[in-house]
């Protein structure tokens, strides 16, 4: 059963996710660092709320970055892999 901060956090992750998405991003800080920011925002409410397990949390990335324009899945799915 889910506590009122994993009910609250579920929610609240997606949403700043999307508002700093929408939000203009600063002058100093390219296009897909501020996307990278609001994955990151998103991602970090989810693990200090444990809204979803954090093995979930961790690969966000994998469906988040591609969509963004962040970089491709290959860019991003290699640090998940095992060089061996």
């Amino acid at each position: 059963m889910k506590t009122g901060y994993q009910k609250v956090g579920i929610w609240l992750g997606p949403l700043v996710g999307i508002v700093l998405i929408l939000l203009p991003h600063p002058e100093a800080m390219s296009l897909p660092a501020w996307r990278t920011v609001a994955a990151g925002g998103w991602m970090a409410i989810w693990w200090c709320t444990e809204a979803v397990p954090v093995a979930v949390t961790a690969i966000l990335p994998l469906a988040l970055f591609p969509l963004l324009g962040i970089g491709d899945i290959k860019m991003v799915a290699t640090p998940y892999a095992n060089p061996i």
